[in-house]
């Protein structure tokens, strides 16, 4: 397997505004980083914020082309982020650049402040990955898996961001692998094609892990399968998931609303075997109710502490 990285970023005072291949790389005019590399504890957090683009969609009454994401839901994303306070934040289904920054922007305003942010896509896909973040990255592309034939294994990618965590570096691999839904009747809800992805995953992380062995692994985003589907067996061997709960002790992450069903389908997977000095602890998932973030999902926290 080959992995293409799409862009790259290091931080001159300022971050520089990139664009090489689909990587977005930003970072508002602001000098002071809103807590220091050193920090003993960061809270990081994950969130599908639900088609925060323009997209055909009903609202208020009937069907509108090419719609925004409705403002009521815009404000509960925001409510949500406020509520979890996380100091890195990968975001799932973000439209564009502009979209980053129009959350971006509105989160200041409202006294949440994220001086840097990155944005990532494929070619081929619909949404990006984001990130805000109160830490400066060291580093952040977008990896493109590519098989022998160059055919690349991953519709979305992955997006790769470091952040430097004391005397070590937190290495995040961001995902949102391939939806259930398909028009393939000989892959009933998309089964192969999320498996191939996942193997694609597996063998990508290792790659990381034996490029820099130093730095910490973290898998991050939306997996679109139950952590404990046999579809992610290959993720078992090298890493676990970090568990999250609410205050009531609910664990799903997902509410697909037409069915009722929930699920736990997004948040972390720490490696196993990991680095001294550096523990995963669980945070909480925001809002309790997935209807009440703007989202068909809940946003999810861990925290990372320095010992």
């Amino acid at each position: 397997m080959r992995l293409v990285r799409a862009g790259e970023i290091a931080r001159r005072g300022l971050l520089c505004w990139v664009t090489v291949l689909g990587s977005c790389l930003t970072a508002a005019p602001v000098l002071a980083v809103e807590r220091p590399a050193l920090a003993e504890t960061v809270v990081v957090g994950t969130f599908n914020v639900r088609n925060y683009l323009e997209n055909n969609r009903w609202h208020a009454g009937q069907f509108r082309f090419e719609h925004p994401k409705p403002e009521a839901e815009k404000r509960a994303v925001r409510e949500a982020i406020k509520a979890a306070d996380p100091d890195v934040l990968f975001l799932q289904e973000m439209g564009s650049p502009a979209h980053l920054e129009e959350l971006r922007r509105d989160l200041e305003a409202e006294g949440c402040r994220y001086p840097f942010s990155h944005f990532a896509v494929s070619a081929d896909a619909r949404s990006g990955l984001g990130m805000l973040s109160r830490l400066a990255p060291a580093h952040a592309v977008l990896l493109e898996p590519r098989d022998s034939t160059g055919q690349v294994r991953m519709r979305r990618g992955i997006h790769e961001v470091v952040i430097p965590f004391g005397t070590t570096r937190l290495r995040a691999l961001h995902v949102h692998l391939k939806s259930r839904y398909t028009d393939d009747a000989g892959d009933p809800d998309s089964r192969a094609a999320r498996g191939r992805e996942i193997n694609a995953l597996v063998e990508a992380a290792r790659h990381c892990r034996s490029l820099y062995p130093e730095d910490e692994a973290l898998l991050v985003g939306d997996f679109n399968t139950p952590f404990e589907d046999p579809l992610m067996q290959p993720l078992w061997a090298a890493f676990a998931p970090v568990e999250v709960a609410d205050r009531t002790g609910a664990a799903w992450t997902y509410h697909h609303f037409k069915s009722d069903l929930r699920e736990k389908i997004d948040g972390f997977w720490k490696s196993r075997g990991g680095r001294a000095g550096v523990r995963f602890e669980s945070d909480s998932l925001w809002p309790e109710q997935a209807a009440e973030s703007g989202s068909d999902h809940r946003l999810v926290t861990i925290r990372i502490v320095r010992e």
